[in-house]
C-alpha cells in the first residue's frame, strides 16, 4: 500500500532554518536530510505541547519521524528535509549498545586488539 498523501496546501520539502507547526506549515510523515550544511552539525527537535518530544545534533544523515501528534519541528544548520514516507531505521535498544561494548571488550579490543 503506497504511502499516504500529505493534506494539500502542507509543505513536504522543509529548505531553510526555522520552526515549522506540524498540521499547519509541514505535513506530518518521515523526512530524510543528507545532513549538515557544509561543516557544521545539523540539529532538529520534534516538540508536543510545548514539550521536547525528541531532538539530535549530528554530522551525519538524518531521518526524523514527524507525528501527526507533535505541534512543531525546528531544524538548524540541516540540508533540505524531504518527505519520503520510508520507515526510519529501527533504533537500537539500550542494551543492544551495551551488548556491542561488552562484546568489543571481551575480543579485546581495548587491550591491544584480539589475542
Amino acid at each position: 500500500m503506497p504511502p499516504p498523501l500529505p493534506a494539500e496546501g502542507l509543505a513536504t520539502t522543509i529548505d531553510a532554518d526555522g520552526s515549522y507547526a506540524v498540521g499547519t506549515d509541514i505535513a506530518p510523515g518521515v523526512y530524510q536530510s543528507a545532513g549538515p550544511v557544509d561543516d557544521g552539525a545539523c540539529y532538529w527537535k520534534r516538540t508536543a505541547a510545548d514539550e521536547l518530544v525528541d531532538n539530535a545534533l549530528t554530522k551525519k544523515p538524518a531521518i526524523v519521524q514527524i507525528l501527526p501528534t507533535d505541534t512543531t519541528f525546528t531544524t538548524n544548520e540541516c540540508q533540505t528535509w524531504q518527505l519520503t514516507n520510508q520507515p526510519p531505521p529501527p533504533q537500537p535498544a539500550p542494551g543492544d549498545l551495551m551488548g556491542q561494548l561488552t562484546n568489543l571488550i571481551g575480543n579485546g579490543l581495548f587491550a591491544g586488539g584480539p589475542r
